[in-house]
């Protein structure tokens, strides 16, 4: 499924409910253990790289497979969706 999605042949819902929701509540849930656990620096920092890489993987497969809705609102949505989660995730990056 990684793959179709890495080349935009994916079904948007596939690519946004079954790779990102999953993908988010578990790395959601293991950044707040990290910080609730107080990890070192160094780990902490590889845990949020890690986060990084696999949101950025997302976005990339999810805004390749925008297209492949049935109501092209979704098209736009979920590209617009996209556009305020970078936004989001720079500006608390800016902010830590």
């Amino acid at each position: 499924m990684f793959m179709k999605a890495w080349r935009g042949e994916e079904r948007l819902w596939k690519v946004w409910w079954l790779f990102g929701l999953p993908y988010g509540i578990a790395a959601g849930f293991i950044l707040r253990t990290c910080v609730q656990r107080e990890v070192s620096t160094l780990a902490l920092l590889a845990v949020v790289m890690l986060y990084a890489a696999g949101l950025f993987l997302w976005m990339v497969c999810a805004w390749r497979c925008a297209p492949n809705v049935r109501k092209s609102v979704w098209t736009s949505t979920s590209r617009a969706l996209i556009v305020l989660q970078t936004v989001a995730l720079v500006w608390q990056a800016a902010d830590a």
